[in-house]
């Protein structure tokens, strides 16, 4: 039976709340429930500035794809930020040939999504 392993952490940039959700194991049809709710506990509380940490992430499937493309959508209508971090060579194998990496924003590090929203903050508080 597949597993999966999900860690949340929050990371304060000034008075915002990040959501860095770190995930392992398989994301699969059996495991996609797992992650679904852990992304609308978010939603409900209208949380959505979220970084998912996919360092040890051994294996995405088809659905695990689609639950991210429905959470990245429904981040966007909310106007929060998403990015996906630390592919291991296999799983962002499977972006690109399903075209993912085109959808989503994928970054090396989780450092780097860091600095993308401390980045974001700073540009509106110039508008």
């Amino acid at each position: 039976m597949s597993k999966l392993k999900i860690n949340v952490r929050s990371h304060k940039i000034d008075n915002c709340e990040v959501q860095i959700v770190d995930v392992g194991g398989f994301l699969d049809a059996h495991t996609v429930p797992q992650l679904e709710s852990t992304l609308n506990a978010f939603f409900k509380i209208e949380q959505y500035q979220i970084i998912l940490n996919m360092v040890d992430l051994q294996y995405i499937s088809s659905a695990g794809l689609g639950l991210l493309v429905v959470a990245k959508d429904e981040i966007e209508n909310n106007k929060g930020s998403f990015f996906i971090v630390n592919l291991s060579p296999g799983v962002h194998k499977v972006f690109d040939i399903s075209g993912c990496t085109k959808i989503f924003q994928i970054l090396q590090q989780e450092y780097d999504a860091l600095n993308e929203f401390e980045k974001n903050k700073s540009e509106k508080k110039e508008l």
